[in-house]
């Protein structure tokens, strides 16, 4: 019943929405340090001229050297100055309307540059209506509020009807921040609960367009939902406006030239007629490149170096008499074109983002004679980049969150096996797993490939301590047929620094090997000695081709170091292990001519022929071999 008996009253009341009206105008032109407020004498009562201070710690500064414009809405003039919401304390002021509204539509805007939201969590509120001029503090009492929250790059602009929960609060789309022209219109529709609130953002002289964002608060606007009587009521008029900041979000910006009006057309100068029709660009406001299904729809934020992305948007555009110039500046942006037709077009933005680590920002700038719109671009690179395999190693090794990494060095694959893959530079080597079950990312890695430049993730320990590198995107090999040429080590030395040789490639020189099982068998390691330390040997698998070759006495072996104290080696292949033993007899000879008729046995040994003789052994040239 609010609007039908309004209406009866307004005779008796003085209250008429019929003529359009303006109902205040703030040029912020004070040359006072904040803004000028009359004290609250009358305990939450506005006064009835100027702005009065309700409540707040903080204050609404001057700016006296920054003077907002917008084309068709304030030109330049000797009003300098705005006002500034610093992102320090909350502030609260409010004044009268100079009559009273309950009918129709009525519109507040301002000229508004966005600056910064720190990144705390929630929204800081910028302005509202109030029924009244008493009791204004109390949120229930604020209608068609604008507020702000801060986005990854960006930020976005709300509004609700009334002290509404983040449920039935509607946003724009994301704002790179600078300069915007807001206007809000409030809509009185007849009824309960049913009220309109609109947002234009950017809008031009004119006609009035369709709103950027519209919230209408009651049971359908959200979705049917019962959302309990009483918390919806429409106001029973509007007689008072506020500014105020909760700096929630600790939002910083400049306000200008702030009116409200029962007219649209009352917004702009000289009125809202325009002698010719407006050159209007439109375009997407806000473009985020990030990684949109990443490993079975696990999504995250972020791009990945030398990988490309596309987006292709749309440009409007009304009365354009010449073609539109399209610019940028971040070289990590292509553009498809530099210039569209002056009807509009597409316009492909094409990403190819550097090895930089952080969040990168680009503004695509198109303009037309007096038309202008940007485009906001943004993207991160959140992972750091690391050249060599024992600084990613090291970089990962704590890491339990899954955190993300970039190699940018060169490495050779030294083994693969079941979604798995060692590689090794002259510095370390680690293990690639394929944990997310990429379709391609094993398929064309073969040992002696060498590969480079690809994203990981930190994965998980196995049960001998090793945490594998989760390859994050299929791997394209630089070479072929690349060798590593194993680190000669001792076993003592090795097993003092068994981590710094981890899956890397050594070479065990003169050990001596336990022959007790004969053969080496796949599922039984073999012992082995240096000095006075020990370790196994470990079939590589069940098919190697020394699985069954008889064990030698002594040998060097070559193979990967495996576990984290370094007493297991595993030998790629039967190349790996050269026996040092002295070979079975070729024959036994008649040495007389060699040396005073003594006998001795002849032996091929490691490709020289070999004289046993007395007990001792001769190479052909007759030095003694120790």
């Amino acid at each position: 019943m609010k609007k039908i008996f309004t209406l009866l009253c307004a005779g008796f009341l003085g209250l008429t929405t019929l003529q359009a009206e303006v109902l205040l105008t703030e040029h912020f032109a004070q040359t006072t340090k904040t803004l000028a407020t009359n004290e609250n004498a009358f305990a939450n009562e506005i006064a009835s001229t100027g702005w009065t201070n309700i409540n707040g710690s903080g204050q609404i500064y001057m700016n006296t050297t920054e003077d907002l414009i917008y084309n068709g809405y304030k030109s330049a003039t000797d009003n300098t100055g705005s006002a500034e919401y610093i992102a320090t304390f909350g502030k609260k002021v409010a004044t009268p309307l100079s009559q009273n509204i309950n009918t129709g539509s009525i519109y507040a805007a301002a000229i508004f540059n966005f600056k910064a939201c720190s990144p705390e969590a929630g929204r800081d509120y910028l302005w509202a209506f109030s029924p009244d001029k008493s009791s204004i503090s109390t949120a229930g009492n604020h209608f068609g509020r604008l507020c702000a929250q801060k986005s990854t790059n960006t930020f976005q602009l709300g509004i609700a009807k009334n002290a509404e929960s983040a449920a039935f609060i509607s946003y724009t789309g994301e704002l790179a921040y600078g300069k915007y022209l807001i206007v809000m219109e409030y809509e009185f529709i007849d009824g309960e609960k049913n009220d309109i609130v609109r947002l234009y953002v950017n809008p031009v002289k004119g006609d009035k367009p369709a709103a950027t964002i519209e919230c209408k608060q009651h049971a359908e606007n959200a979705g049917g939902t019962d959302v309990g009587s009483g918390t919806k009521d429409d106001p029973s008029q509007f007689a008072s406006f506020m500014l105020y900041s909760t700096n929630t979000t600790k939002l910083a910006c400049l306000i200008d030239e702030l009116k409200v009006t029962t007219s649209w057309d009352d917004l702009w100068e000289s009125g809202g007629a325009s002698t010719d029709p407006a050159e209007t660009i439109a375009v997407e406001k806000a473009v985020n490149f990030y990684e949109e299904d990443l490993y079975n729809n696990f999504y995250i934020s972020t791009v990945f170096p030398n990988k490309e992305y596309k987006k292709e948007i749309e440009i409007l555009a009304e009365n354009l008499t010449e073609d539109i110039t399209v610019s940028h500046k971040n070289s990590d942006i292509s553009l498809s074109a530099s210039t569209i037709d002056k009807e509009g077009g597409k316009l492909t933005i094409t990403l190819n983002p550097s090895n930089i680590s952080g969040n990168q920002v680009d503004t695509i700038v198109y303009s037309s004679g007096e038309a202008t719109d940007t485009t906001f671009v943004a993207w991160g690179v959140n992972l750091q980049s690391y050249t060599d395999i024992a600084s990613l190693k090291a970089a990962y090794a704590s890491d339990n969150e899954f955190g993300m990494y970039l190699f940018s060095g060169e490495a050779v694959i030294t083994r693969t096996y079941s979604g798995a893959a060692y590689i090794q530079d002259a510095t370390a080597a680690i293990r690639l797993s394929n944990e997310w079950d990429l379709a391609d990312a094993f398929a064309d890695l073969v040992v002696g490939g060498k590969i480079g430049n690809f994203i990981g993730f930190a994965g998980e320990k196995d049960a001998a301590g090793i945490k594998n590198f989760i390859i994050g995107q299929d791997v394209l090999p630089i070479s072929q047929n690349n060798i590593v040429e194993p680190q000669i080590i001792t076993l003592a030395g090795l097993q003092a620094n068994a981590l710094d040789y981890l899956l890397e490639i050594v070479k065990i020189e003169d050990a001596e090997l336990d022959q007790s099982n004969g053969t080496f068998l796949s599922a039984s390691k073999v012992s082995f000695e240096q000095g006075n330390n020990s370790a196994f040997i470990q079939a590589i698998n069940s098919s190697a081709d020394y699985i069954g070759e008889s064990i030698p006495a002594k040998a060097d072996i070559t193979g990967f170091s495996i576990n984290q104290n370094g007493t297991v080696i595993v030998p790629r292949s039967k190349a790996d292990i050269v026996s040092k033993d002295i070979s079975t007899a070729i024959d036994n000879i008649n040495a007389s001519s060699l040396q005073g008729g003594e006998r001795g046995r002849l032996f091929l040994h490691n490709g020289q022929i070999i004289i046993l003789r007395d007990n001792k052994t001769f190479n052909l040239l007759g030095t003694e071999i120790k």
